[in-house]
């Protein structure tokens, strides 16, 4: 069993450090949290501050990142375009190059920089420049969300979605946080295991699965809640949104996305799915499928916010980056090597006939 200081899972529900999520949500800054997961202990004023000018150098990623990734076909998805990004950072940041004599904390705070630029830029392919970016105290949240939407956004828009970062900030041994540790454990270079772990994400039983979500409310909205349901359990189905593989009982995460569709679905004129996801929920309940998890109510919060569906795996990595780096940090200070072993399950021990043409 791997050992981690970084998240922990049971039945009292999900904390980061020792700190439940919940709370974090309700008080900290997305900033205040990757620093509390990258280094393990609160951080003070001017750690806070010396991570925002980290931050914020980061954020001006270098112009010939953008020109090759406009050079990029234009129907390249927006996990592709970061897929590509990633290596292009490495490539043109000095304090991201392999080798580079740059403390760890350091070089994950300017990856954290220049991530939700690219991420929330990825849809169109172009960053947008606004005043708001420029300024050093411009966080996460606001920067992924001006440049998602291409317009200025309010700041109760942006603390909305900085909840959603603290929701997915990190969730112990997940596929993706996995995945990044086995590339660190090689040795293998801060962006690089990042990248490992931006592609485990991609797939669309871990970071994509808000698409299922997409597809069962579309068939909701067209034969209603209760019918959708009964056709996924006939199927033998999952039912997207639902169940998780960690979680015995509710998603504390869930709750709290569910707090957040409530609140912003009325402004952004989206009454209706969000009424209708929770008639999918209700639906649920009744015929004793497990638990909502924290991906069904994504689906209104993101479109509340102006966030484009193609974006939403972007969203959760984005958030889950603090996580990753922390993990590949912690790996990094107390490595070994990741080597599972398989259980055969072959032939049996056989012996090889040369055939008459090699004689």
């Amino acid at each position: 069993m791997l050992e981690s200081a970084i998240s922990s899972i049971d039945a009292s529900g999900l904390r980061y450090r020792g700190f439940p999520v919940e709370e974090l949500a309700a008080s900290a800054t997305f900033e205040e949290v990757a620093w509390l997961l990258l280094t393990g202990s609160p951080a003070s004023k001017g750690e806070l501050a010396g991570a925002q000018a980290e931050l914020h150098a980061g954020a001006a990623v270098p112009s010939l990142v953008w020109q090759a990734l406009a050079a990029l076909p234009t129907e390249t998805p927006p996990m592709a375009r970061m897929q590509a990004a990633l290596p292009l950072l490495a490539l043109t940041v000095p304090e991201l190059r392999e080798g580079a004599d740059v403390p760890e904390l350091q070089r994950a705070l300017r990856l954290l920089g220049a991530f939700p630029v690219l991420a929330g830029s990825a849809a169109r392919g172009m960053p947008v420049d606004f005043p708001l970016l420029a300024a050093a105290g411009a966080g996460t949240a606001i920067r992924f969300l001006t440049q998602a939407r291409g317009e200025p956004v309010s700041a109760a828009d942006a603390r909305a979605l900085e909840q959603v970062f603290i929701l997915y900030a990190d969730h112990e041994l997940n596929a993706s946080t996995f995945t990044g540790r086995v590339a660190a454990s090689t040795r293998a270079d801060l962006v690089s295991a990042v990248l490992a772990a931006l592609c485990a994400l991609r797939g669309p039983l871990h970071g994509g699965v808000d698409r299922y979500v997409r597809s069962m409310l579309a068939a909701a909205e067209q034969e209603g809640a209760e019918s959708v349901v009964d056709r996924y359990l006939k199927a033998g189905s999952l039912l997207p949104g639902f169940g998780h593989a960690v979680y015995r009982g509710v998603d504390p995460r869930g709750v709290i996305m569910r707090d957040l569709a409530r609140r912003l679905a009325p402004a952004a004129g989206l009454t209706g799915l969000l009424e209708l996801t929770e008639a999918i929920e209700r639906s649920a309940t009744r015929r004793g499928i497990p638990a909502f998890n924290v991906d069904l109510f994504t689906v209104v919060v993101y479109r509340a916010l102006g966030i484009p569906d193609a974006l939403s795996t972007l969203v959760f990595a984005t958030a889950r980056l603090a996580g990753w780096c922390a993990h590949i940090l912690e790996q990094y200070a107390d490595n070994r090597l990741i080597r599972p072993r398989a259980a055969y399950i072959g032939p049996p021990a056989r012996h090889w006939l040369p055939s008459a043409a090699s004689t």
